[in-house]
């Protein structure tokens, strides 16, 4: 499994060949002694032979170093550990105890989230539901890595696991001190995100206020008709009606049902 400091590693040493035409820029004097890249001898800029500007272009090292850096910003803002932003589609598997009906229940699950990352789904809800240790939460952080890798396919998102959420809103209920985040800015910033997934939905203890913070972060969500991806364990007719009713609208949501043995027992997704 890569962590973040193995991605950029790689990133930095996967480097691609100079545009034709392209020359080293003149090293600086503390530089000549730099040769970490092949092609610009570590200056990190070429000059560009080819136009009549002689124009001065980033090197691809510099490019694949600035991509890496948008990486980490990304997982960071999304709220995604090392583990969880190396959960990819790559890194999807199927379970060799698997029967027909369950392969197939998984590949339509994976092509489903797959559609939806590239950006080519006609809904904007994405909603997987099934037992723990099923594969819904490496599904859907698949999507979220794919969007941070991918920046013409959407915009990234965050990650947020239902209870820790509402935790996290109870934390801030009496804070008053300058500077701090306070409750209403924290549910605005899950509210206005352009994509957020939402993990967990129904594990949560719904006492009346619960249910009303959950309701109200998912009904802005739904009237603004914001990329949203669900994960349930829970049976529909569990999840409160206000919730249930738009979360499964067939209009916003595609629903995905895995009926997938657990995973962890003896297998980590």
């Amino acid at each position: 499994m890569e962590t973040i400091k193995d991605i950029l590693g790689r990133l930095q040493r996967e480097r691609n060949s100079a545009p034709t035409g392209s020359e080293p820029l003149p090293l600086l004097p503390e530089q000549e002694n730099d040769p970490e890249c092949p092609t610009c001898h570590g200056t990190g800029w070429l000059r560009d032979a080819v136009s009549v500007e002689s124009r001065v272009v980033p090197c691809s090292c510099t490019l694949q170093a600035e991509a890496a850096k948008r990486q980490v910003r990304l997982i960071a803002w999304a709220g995604m550990t090392a583990p969880e932003a190396s959960r990819t589609f790559d890194t999807l598997q199927e379970a060799p105890a698997w029967g027909v009906a369950q392969r197939r229940t998984w590949q339509a699950a994976r092509d489903t989230a797959r559609k939806y990352a590239e950006g080519r789904s006609a809904h904007r809800w994405l909603v997987l539901i099934g037992p723990p240790g099923g594969g819904k939460t490496h599904l859907a952080l698949a999507v979220l890595n794919w969007r941070i890798g991918h920046a013409e396919a959407g915009q990234p998102g965050r990650y947020i696991v239902a209870p820790s959420y509402l935790s996290e809103l109870r934390g801030r209920m009496d804070r008053r001190e300058d500077g701090a985040e306070t409750m209403g800015e924290l549910r605005q910033r899950y509210i206005d995100c352009p994509l957020l997934l939402l993990d967990d939905l129904g594990t949560e203890h719904m006492t009346g206020w619960a249910l009303e913070e959950m309701y109200q972060l998912l009904n802005e969500r739904y009237r603004a008709e914001r990329e949203t991806i669900i994960c349930t364990n829970a049976a529909t007719d569990a999840i409160p009606t206000r919730v249930r009713s738009r979360m499964l609208d067939a209009r916003l949501s595609a629903v995905v049902v895995l009926d997938i043995p657990d995973w962890r027992s003896g297998r980590t997704w």
